[in-house]
């Protein structure tokens, strides 16, 4: 519950923490899984300069979408557990 004192709830704090490291951990998952891709390692090394940046802005964008998705799933489960307990 927000209260209007300025100040943010130790349930905030602690579901905006762990839903930042789960969106880093997510963010960072994907770039690691990406490299390790026959794709990646047989194709993509192979395109001209400016196929390979269309590419990875691609990526970029649906990783961190992704990452956004993970910061709220996790927050809010977070949450909840810690809401609970």
């Amino acid at each position: 519950m927000i209260f209007l004192q300025n100040q943010l709830s130790g349930l905030m704090v602690s579901g905006l923490i762990a839903g930042s490291v789960g969106a880093v951990g997510t963010f960072i998952f994907l770039h690691l899984y990406m490299t390790k891709t026959r794709f990646y390692l047989e194709v993509y090394r192979n395109f001209i300069p400016v196929k390979k940046f269309l590419y990875y802005v691609f990526f970029f964008s649906v990783s961190l979408f992704l990452a956004f998705l993970a910061f709220y799933l996790i927050a809010s489960v977070f949450g909840l557990i810690d809401g609970r307990f």
